[in-house]
């Protein structure tokens, strides 16, 4: 992934798309259709092109233009380091701390 031009998410359903994740941390510029996830990862485009209503055509262009623009890939890993099991394990931790204090 980490030598890949751009990465394409075409799902329609997906309960997590970790290989989305997994891309990013590789720092794949993405094109992804909406799906459950991809616009959390993505921070609603920020990280990636998310198709609304995806089609062929619509598809083909987000891939262009992608291809086109490329974004920085040292933001790209910086944000799909931030689903790595330490920085998760740290969010855990935070919660329980927030909730024990706040009994």
């Amino acid at each position: 992934m980490a030598g890949s031009d751009v990465f394409v998410l075409s799902s329609i359903y997906e309960t997590l798309p970790t290989v989305l994740i997994e891309a990013l941390a590789c720092g794949a510029p993405v094109v992804a259709t909406k799906c459950f996830g991809v616009a959390e990862i993505l921070c609603n485009g920020e990280y990636g092109a998310i198709l609304q209503r995806p089609s062929a055509e619509a598809l083909a262009d987000a891939i262009l233009r992608k291809l086109s623009n490329k974004p920085d890939r040292n933001s790209l890993r910086q944000r799909g380091c931030e689903f790595s099991v330490a920085a998760a394990a740290t969010k855990y931790a935070e919660l329980i701390e927030r909730l024990t204090l706040s009994r």
